[in-house]
């Protein structure tokens, strides 16, 4: 399934597509594409996961289509 990720820049961008998109497995969740992206653990804690432009936990099963973006809880500058 194809997925559309706006991924945090301390991603592993190599796994997206130059429109944007990821091929995940069907029945993947947002965690496996947290691991797939390489976010380190330590910045995923302080994420908030959205799909389909709803906050979502790390357990959400992924869907054909889905959006996902995240928004950073710590700004800097």
């Amino acid at each position: 399934m194809r997925i559309r990720v706006y991924a945090p820049r301390f991603a592993d961008f190599s796994k997206i597509d130059d429109d944007g998109f990821m091929t995940m497995p069907e029945g993947a969740t947002l965690n496996d594409l947290l691991k797939r992206l390489r976010v380190p653990l330590r910045f995923a804690a302080a994420i908030f996961c959205l799909v389909n432009y709803e906050r979502a936990p790390l357990s959400r099963k992924l869907q054909d289509g889905d959006t996902v973006g995240f928004i950073a809880l710590l700004a800097g500058g």
